[in-house]
């Protein structure tokens, strides 16, 4: 994995471009399509951004089988910089005599704001000698560490109702969506939630045709043990990891947070072809092993304890990745609040 060996090689020289490249050919990385090419451009020997083009790809693509946003099939995409179109209602059709206008549903549509690259990034930190020592065998447990921080972000924000978005973060999919509380985990009772979740969005004129339910892994469980009056599974394409709910397909995340106390969560339905996504792959990744970090994901002004990366051998990987989303309209999406199950 390209990401791993190239992050490996700086490790190796703390940073050091001149000594990463023989050291990345002494481990015969040099065949490696992107890790020399990447540690040889910005010494001046070849163009950066295409130089780094193959690391970045790298990167997304260890993120997207970790997020939400990577699993939702259906979105639309979008450049950034451009100004797209929020559908604010189901649009209309008519018949027409001959010559006679066509009619446009006057409040059906409404022009958006374009979507800028906003950024989300993450340190992790892992143990120098874990780097030096990895095997090919554990390269996609130490990319996934390296992004894990970026991966927990990227689906709170894309989820939690309650991100209402600002100068640095898209409003999650959710916020302003249709909202029901939960009547109970029995059958009856989770049967009666998830009509309303599907009522919502067909009574928006939603096809359903690439919805999918969002939920924790947790929610996805229980709902796969639950027993009908047969004994048999209420709900059975259901697992921890996804498949199938009445119909349509389940992604699971364990960063579907909870919506009010420490045990509730939510699950969320969301037809994904009104999901405007931007993302064009860019992400960039720097490390250091001579900072000293703040370990706390609440970080403070003014004397904290901080651990030294160098003293205590370790190297920190901050991972950056640009994206943006919105929803076209809200009651495209519908969420279940107070779930316990």
């Amino acid at each position: 994995m390209q990401l791993v060996r190239f992050v490996t090689s700086l490790a190796a020289t703390r940073g050091d471009l001149m000594g990463a490249v023989p050291f990345a050919e002494a481990k015969g990385w040099s065949s490696t399509a992107g890790v020399l090419k990447a540690l040889v451009a910005p010494l001046g020997q070849g163009d950066v951004a295409s130089a780094l083009w193959p690391i970045t790809v790298d990167l997304s693509e260890v993120l997207r089988p970790l997020t939400v946003i990577g699993r939702l099939q259906g979105m639309r995409r979008v450049p950034f910089a451009t100004r797209v179109l929020a559908q604010t209602a189901g649009g209309v059709g008519t018949w027409i005599s001959e010559g006679q206008p066509i009619a446009v549903k006057a409040d059906a549509f409404a022009v958006g704001s374009a979507m800028f690259a906003t950024k989300c990034a993450g340190i992790n930190v892992v143990t120098t000698e874990l780097l030096l020592n990895a095997t090919p065998a554990s390269y996609p447990i130490i990319a996934n560490d390296l992004v894990s921080g970026v991966a927990q972000a990227l689906d709170v924000a894309f989820v939690d109702p309650s991100n209402a978005g600002d100068a640095a973060t898209p409003a999650s999919i959710t916020h302003g969506a249709t909202s029901f509380e939960s009547t109970g985990s029995t059958v009856a009772a989770v049967d009666y939630d998830l009509g309303r979740l599907l009522g919502a969005l067909t009574d928006a004129n939603c096809s359903l045709a690439t919805a999918a339910w969002i939920m924790s892994p947790r929610t996805a469980s229980s709902l796969a043990r639950l027993r009908g009056s047969g004994g048999g599974p209420a709900y059975p394409l259901i697992t921890a990891r996804g498949g199938s709910l009445l119909g349509q397909p389940v992604i699971t995340s364990g960063n579907v947070k909870a919506s009010g106390s420490p045990g509730e969560t939510l699950i969320a339905l969301v037809e994904a072809d009104e999901v405007l996504l931007a993302d064009e792959g860019q992400g960039d990744i720097e490390l250091s092993n001579e900072a000293a970090l703040q370990l706390s994901d609440g970080p403070s002004t003014g004397a904290q304890a901080q651990v030294s990366l160098w003293q205590m051998g370790l190297v920190g990987v901050k991972t950056t990745r640009t994206v943006n989303w919105t929803i076209r309209r809200a009651t495209s999406a519908a969420v279940l609040r107070s779930v316990l199950y």
